[in-house]
């Protein structure tokens, strides 16, 4: 016979057995780790765009430098579209051998797993925070390319960033979902 003050385990208010609590943090934490190195690896692949060669992007600094100083070139654009329209003529013309159209499908791809990993992290996950959050540090990428003169700090690239992040999120949203449906059904059984 079960305590009428006993707590069921499908209730919200019950107390996480020991095992549950450590399995949480050991997530939290391990998702914390993946976090860090991808972002690591991300500000390697778009900001400084180090592939084993410094002298490469010592070049590329000096080109930005001169181009600035000498031509008033800024390394910045903020006509929204502007490199994805071209991307996409690029694709018409080359295909995907156009280094556009990498470029453009790198920047989609390279965010869809901070659109995925975010919301492990931060408490109350939301599509309005995660992107909040992904957006605060593509713009900081992006100033941190314009400033240093690593790359060109593009409204594009925050529009297919973001675009990415928000694949992220429907798979983190959809996993979730499915965990959920998966955790109901075996305690309903």
């Amino acid at each position: 016979m079960v305590s009428p003050n006993a707590v069921s385990k499908k209730s919200p208010g019950r107390m996480p057995y020991k095992g549950e609590r450590s399995s949480n943090m050991s997530k939290r934490k391990m998702s914390k780790v993946i976090f860090s190195i991808y972002m690591i690896l991300l500000f390697d692949v778009v900001v400084i765009k180090y592939f084993g060669s410094i002298r490469i992007v010592r070049n590329r600094v000096e080109s930005m430098i001169t181009n600035r100083r000498e031509y008033g070139c800024l390394n910045l654009n903020l006509v929204p579209f502007k490199s994805i329209e071209s991307a996409i003529h690029s694709f018409d013309r080359y295909g995907f051998n156009s280094i556009n159209v990498l470029n453009l499908a790198a920047n989609l791809v390279l965010f869809v797993p901070m659109g995925f990993l975010l919301p492990l992290l931060i408490s109350n996950p939301s599509f309005t925070r995660t992107i909040a959050i992904s957006a605060m540090i593509i713009v900081g990428f992006e100033a941190i390319q314009f400033f240093a003169f690593l790359g060109v700090a593009d409204v594009d690239d925050l529009i297919i960033n973001l675009a990415g992040c928000t694949i992220g999120f429907l798979l983190y949203a959809m996993t979730r979902r499915l965990a959920n449906l998966k955790k109901s059904r075996r305690l309903n059984s």
